[in-house]
């Protein structure tokens, strides 16, 4: 295991409850807000799924098993970090299934899946490249990709790479905020989506693209909101993040269909 990837184990390993509390909005902040408006789009995507099976590699604490589950859809969730899969089991939720693990389990489904995830992980692998592919295999023909990704060319992250840099010089920064990802040594990629996913998951045999973005704003840190306000910067954002103002939104999600005929 590369140094950065065990860095991202330990990582979420230790902010599985903070993780938690904000995919389900039981705090209200900036990063909360945005987790839901990524939860908003990806459930919206997942609609189009009509039966079968969901694999979500990078579940996290199973974030979106139990919307798959009232869909009547069968739900796998994979997770390198053991302490997140043990908040997944958790739930106690039914026609689930929860593994430990990494990309190399991955090839026990290829071509079963009938959709899936990869949410807020492919900015933290250490080869995207060779993640995109194992993911792709493991959907069937006429099956979905969902994958979310930081966005390369926008405003928040031009911003926060340089804050990132100019505080990297302060090493003590590391100690009082280590829980904090913008201060954790492990892998922060950002993608194009024109330039570098669309082209690879058409190679791959995608078509029937769609993308949406959210976070149309300047901030790329977290504060807390108060609770009418994070419930209208949540609308507000959905209607303001969109193709047209995607250099100012920090990350996106797209949902891509694998034809017939088109798997390599």
């Amino acid at each position: 295991m590369f140094d950065s990837h065990f860095k991202a184990k330990k990582y979420f390993d230790k902010n599985v409850e903070n993780y938690w509390k904000r995919s389900e909005a039981q705090v209200k902040n900036f990063s909360s807000m945005i987790f839901q408006r990524r939860i908003d789009i990806v459930e919206n995507f997942l609609c189009r799924v009509r039966k079968g099976t969901v694999l979500d590699f990078g579940m996290g604490p199973a974030v979106f098993g139990s919307s798959c589950i009232s869909q009547g859809l069968r739900y796998i969730g994979i997770d390198i970090s053991p302490e997140m899969v043990q908040k997944a089991k958790s739930l106690n939720l039914q026609n689930a299934e929860f593994m430990v693990g990494d990309i190399d389990l991955l090839g026990v489904f290829r071509n079963k899946m009938d959709a899936v995830l990869c949410i807020g992980l492919l900015d933290y692998l250490e080869d995207p490249e060779q993640g995109i592919l194992a993911l792709a295999d493991c959907v069937k023909p006429d099956g979905y990709l969902i994958l979310s990704f930081r966005n390369r060319f926008s405003l928040p992250r031009y911003l926060r790479d340089v804050l990132k840099i100019s505080l990297s010089v302060f090493h003590q920064c590391k100690l009082s905020w280590q829980k904090k990802a913008f201060f954790s040594e492990v892998h922060e990629k950002a993608f194009d989506y024109s330039t570098q996913l669309n082209p690879k998951l058409v190679h791959l045999g995608f078509r029937d693209f769609e993308v949406n973005y959210f976070n149309c704003s300047p901030f790329f840190f977290n504060f807390p909101l108060p609770s009418w306000i994070w419930r209208k910067w949540r609308c507000w954002d959905s209607q303001l993040a969109s193709q047209r103002t995607r250099f100012l939104c920090s990350g996106g999600v797209i949902v891509a269909k694998r034809r017939q005929g088109d798997i390599p």
